[in-house]
């Protein structure tokens, strides 16, 4: 019957009965309403009736986002209040916190308003930046001013972005209330569980009523899969392939896949208690990477694994869409795409490489289903095959542009890759259309992937409730552009010229190979085929000076210079050069060998540069080890009643660099010392410091900070004598003369 109410078509109710006297039943006398009717009853009844279920097994959980400043230890959170308003111990839940921020969340099956959250007995000093209650999908945020003193807490300061806790030196067991406005939590508690009913009742509902049209799809869903066989059998790419691609990119990586060099930035993604960052940055595939997959992105071995693999797999995609054939070619070419330098630039923190491998794979595979649109759906994407050609391609893309938004260069890069392969192998004179709507494609492709990029973000920033893209709107320099147009110009230019002749300047070390590699090109396209015609000679050069300026289109709009991090296209404009010079040089022997040869010592010039890059990480990496070492033993002796399982507040004058014979590219962290970074971060130390297991050591607060400001001016610089000092119980490293950035702003009074 149930069936029948949800499928009319399938169900059938009784034929209108009549009554003594041979009328029709006036139940019936309307039977379409009564049937839509009987319908909405249902449907609301079992909506309702799953409702309650969801709030039944429904349990609200409060995060608490909270920095400790200098205590570690256990934290309750008291959810149930007897009659008398004490708080019972059988309503509790307990959460240990340490030193550092990260998130604390409590189940509380029931409560009453308001919470009482006690942390760690003793004093201490709390950073709370946000707190809410989640349930299912959706979550309550808690206002900050909700938060008040309970017994042994000596104030708490309110901000807009932070709620400051002290416990005072006398505080046995420091209490703090959070008032949670309970009525207005069951509230959303009751909504959140009847639109989740709704929804899902009604998608069943759906799934119901076009039932009876499966029957028809089957067939054809049948035919679509047997051809989709046939398609991957001959597509799919072969166990021993992508072993041999595996393989190769895991031993030009072997360095990295074996040892732990972090980078700057790491030290604050190893202690983040939420991926939320990245909404704000723009990247909600690499929030959903970290948030499922790797919520600890910080270690060694498993990043560079996966991103290994992942670029293994993207590969294989690229090279099917270029339709190139899977000889030796594919294979001696692959080094320069997969061990490129830039990888190293984007590769050198941990928290990018699994996300940006994936991000590969997505472009490569939104380029596979690009090249694969079937002659009769090539046009603009006008049939139903090409829309569907164009809607993976979009999505595809728009979730590698979620990784890292210079995907959508490497995009457009490729794209002409594909399209200048496809024209400089064929001899056909009428081909111009073909390439003119090929362009038309690639840009719709691209725009509506970034369309999707973008409803996709705004989604992810109203759901987690990001705050602003500060960290890209801080790239663009429009003005710039605007009010001297030739000057960006002329600096694009520059950059250009210094990624495509291998400067030291971008790389750190002298690639001159690449620079032969691009000019070799150039005769390849100025003597084409005489049977082409000019147009289409004319055109195909212009396609390689597109691929060439493609990846520095973003410069015009930032001012003329982007981080070398951001230019993953050059890799990929590097390697089909390579690719385009060895194919076309099949007909000489000479021209073959040249191009190996030209090939190979661009490839070691490459292992040469990564090689240096591992040297200055490494330097740089144990540089830093000792220092910590170090500066935690000068702790101990300055202070005679050293106890290492208790708190210390240390407070760092100045920076300490690392100096080596190996050179540092420009725009990169790479061979950056913890200890000199911001011309000397105090909380990026002590921050490495606790990642190196030296606990409980804690920054002095910024005003005392600047107090001893005259102190330091006394003090001699590291690592001589007396360069570690105890005053007034407070532990004092002075790693240079120079000030950092907080105690240059000293000024007497």
């Amino acid at each position: 019957m149930l069936v029948g109410c949800f499928c009319p078509k399938l169900y059938s109710l009784p034929k209108k009965p009549k009554n003594i006297n041979g009328d029709t039943h006036p139940m019936f006398s309307k039977s379409k309403w009564f049937r839509a009717l009987l319908m909405v009853f249902l449907f609301l009844l079992f909506s309702n009736i799953f409702a309650l279920l969801l709030w039944l097994l429904s349990q609200p959980t409060l995060y608490v986002d909270i920095r400790s400043q200098n205590t570690s230890g256990m934290t309750q959170l008291f959810y149930k209040r007897t009659p008398d308003g004490s708080y019972s111990g059988g309503g509790v839940q307990n959460h240990s916190i340490r030193v550092g921020r990260q998130l604390l969340v409590y189940d509380i099956p029931y409560f009453y308003s308001p919470l009482r959250w006690d942390p760690p007995n003793g004093p201490g000093a709390y950073d709370i930046y946000k707190l809410w209650v989640q349930i299912w999908w959706s979550r309550y945020d808690i206002d900050l001013s909700a938060l008040s003193e309970g017994r042994h807490v000596q104030n708490i300061r309110v901000r807009k972005d932070a709620a400051f806790i002290y416990a005072d030196k006398e505080a046995f067991d420091p209490q703090i209330l959070i008032d949670i406005h309970q009525n207005e939590i069951d509230a959303w508690r009751i909504t959140v569980c009847l639109t989740s009913a709704y929804i899902t009742m009604a998608a069943l509902w759906g799934l119901l009523a076009c039932r009876l049209k499966f029957s028809v799809w089957n067939s054809k869903v049948e035919q679509t899969l047997s051809k989709a066989k046939v398609w991957i059998s001959q597509e799919a790419p072969t166990l021993g392939e992508f072993g041999s691609f595996a393989l190769t990119v895991l031993v030009l990586n072997l360095y990295s896949l074996s040892s732990f060099s972090m980078s700057v930035d790491d030290e604050y993604a190893a202690f983040r208690t939420s991926p939320d960052v990245w909404i704000a940055d723009g990247r909600w595939t690499t929030y959903l990477v970290e948030r499922f997959v790797f919520p600890q992105p910080i270690m060694p071995y498993v990043p560079n694994f996966v991103f290994s693999l992942l670029i293994a797999l993207a590969y294989m995609f690229l090279i099917r869409a270029h339709n190139l054939q899977k000889n030796w070619r594919v294979y001696i070419t692959f080094p320069i795409f997969c061990a490129f330098p830039v990888w190293w630039f984007i590769a050198e923190f941990y928290s990018n490489l699994p996300s940006v491998g994936l991000g590969t794979l997505f472009v490569a595979i939104s380029l596979f289903i690009f090249s694969r649109t079937g002659d009769d759906e090539r046009g603009l994407y006008l049939s139903r095959m090409g829309l569907i050609s164009l809607f993976l391609q979009a999505i595809f893309l728009a979730v590698a542009i979620g990784t890292y938004q210079s995907f959508i260069m490497f995009y457009i890069a490729a794209g002409t890759g594909v399209i200048l392969l496809e024209t400089i192998n064929s001899n056909k004179a009428h081909e111009l259309r073909a390439i003119v709507v090929n362009l038309l494609r690639l840009v719709i492709a691209a725009f509506l992937g970034l369309i999707f990029y973008s409803v996709f973000n705004t989604i992810a920033q109203y759901l987690i409730q990001a705050e602003g893209v500060a960290y890209i709107s801080g790239f663009w320099q429009l003005e710039k552009l605007i009010k001297d147009p030739l000057h960006v110009a002329e600096t694009v230019f520059l950059e250009m010229r210094a990624f495509y002749t291998g400067s030291s300047g971008k790389y750190g070390d002298v690639i001159w190979g690449i620079g032969i590699l691009v000019i070799a090109s150039i005769p390849l396209f100025l003597f084409q085929h005489p049977g082409r015609g000019l147009t289409v000679q004319v055109v195909t050069i212009l396609l390689w000076f597109f691929l060439l300026v493609v990846p520095f289109l973003l410069n015009f709009v930032v001012g003329g210079v982007m981080p070398t991090r951001a230019m993953l296209s050059i890799g990929y404009v590097v390697w089909v050069l390579a690719i385009i010079i060895i194919n076309r040089a099949k007909g000489s022997t000479i021209m073959l060998g040249a191009s190996i040869a030209l090939i190979l010592v661009l490839q070691l010039q490459i292992l040469r540069t990564n090689g240096m890059y591992a040297a200055v990480s490494f330097v740089a990496q144990e540089h830093d080890r000792m220092i910590a070492a170090d500066i935690y033993r000068r702790i101990a002796e300055a202070d005679p009643e050293f106890n290492r399982y208790e708190y210390v507040i240390v407070d760092i004058y100045g920076a300490k660099s690392v100096e080596t014979v190996y050179g540092s590219p420009w725009s990169s962290t790479m061979g950056a010392s913890f200890f000199d970074w911001d011309s000397g971060n105090s909380g990026r130390m002590l921050n490495f410091m606790r990642l190196m297991g030296y606990q409980r050591i804690g920054l002095l607060a910024y005003e005392q900070r600047l107090k001893m400001t005259p102190i330091f001016e006394t003090m001699p610089a590291w690592p001589a004598p007396g360069s570690v000092q105890k005053v007034d119980g407070v532990i004092l490293v002075k790693l240079s003369d120079k000030p950092d950035a907080v105690h240059a702003l000293y000024s007497p009074e």
